[in-house]
């Protein structure tokens, strides 16, 4: 081999090294839980629970799903609208507060109005299904958001709480 093919070779060597030392200390400083999942979910999402169903009420649920996801979606634009305006209010050169107040409660409201179509669409599919499937499908109303982080104020350890599902 020549001197130019040693140096090359001595490179990737070098390079492969750092590269699987890097990945070890990666996998020790992070663990192993961010491989497969998001690290806090703890059930898998609704969808994946409606595939779960038997082709008929699978289609049926989706459908039912799909159109009230579409409605509670103005809801939620609505909520971060007013979200978006309670913050701005906050920074604003004269602090009022009962205008920012009422800017977080119609954030809430409209949040609130979102969460209710969806979960009165859960429970629309839930309706048509034997036990069975409404037991598959009940953990879609834990109060967990997209990310699988607890809400504020719901129990620990993914108990159902009776609301909120995140469709």
């Amino acid at each position: 081999m020549t001197d130019r093919g040693l140096k090359i070779a001595l490179g990737l060597s070098v390079a492969l090294n750092v590269f699987v030392i890097g990945a070890v200390a990666g996998v020790m400083v992070t663990g192993v839980r961010g491989l497969g999942q998001p690290p806090h979910r703890q059930r898998p999402p609704v969808i994946q629970m409606i595939q779960s169903l038997d082709q008929a009420d699978q289609a049926a649920a989706e459908q039912t799903l799909r159109d009230a996801g579409l409605a509670a979606r103005e809801d939620f634009d609505t909520a971060r609208s007013h979200r978006s305006e309670a913050i701005n209010l906050a920074g604003a050169e004269t602090f009022d507060r009962a205008a920012v107040e009422a800017a977080l409660t119609q954030s809430r409201e409209a949040e609130a109005r979102g969460r209710g179509r969806l979960e009165g669409s859960l429970l629309d599919v839930m309706e048509r299904l034997d036990q069975a499937d409404r037991q598959r499908l009940a953990p879609g109303l834990s109060r967990r958001g997209r990310e699988g982080r607890r809400e504020r104020g719901a129990p620990r350890g993914g108990e159902a709480r009776g609301g909120g599902g995140e469709g």
